[in-house]
């Protein structure tokens, strides 16, 4: 079974990220966090983790220092960005800081990507 945090401050990108990964992986469950200090609370627990679903404008942090917060809070932790937009140089930002991966919210429902194994 799979444990995915979605950390995004509006309820229905959240909603629509776990009904499409609930389609790729039924067995999923699911951990909501609406800001960066709720998803810090929830990786500081023992639970494991196998991928985060990370909105970058939340309203505590924006950019890739939600990113640091997170992988502060669990290194090594896979974490994937959700953008509203492709802002070349905070995607850059966020490979360069350890994200794996990228899923622009224009993104069309076959290249929906779940690098969870």
């Amino acid at each position: 079974m799979k444990t995915v945090p979605i950390v995004d401050d509006h309820w229905l990108v959240a909603a629509a990220l776990e009904r499409e990964v609930r389609a790729l992986q039924p067995e999923s469950r699911f951990n909501d966090a609406r800001s960066v200090a709720g998803a810090v609370k929830l990786l500081r627990s023992d639970a494991p983790f196998d991928l985060i679903l990370l909105g970058l404008k939340l309203p505590d942090a924006r950019g890739p220092d939600a990113l640091d917060a997170l992988l502060l809070a669990r290194p090594g932790v896979k974490i994937a960005i959700v953008a509203a937009y492709e802002e070349p140089t905070w995607l850059r930002e966020a490979y360069r800081r350890g994200a794996i991966g990228c899923l622009p919210k224009a993104a069309d429902s076959e290249s929906f990507p779940l690098g969870v194994t």
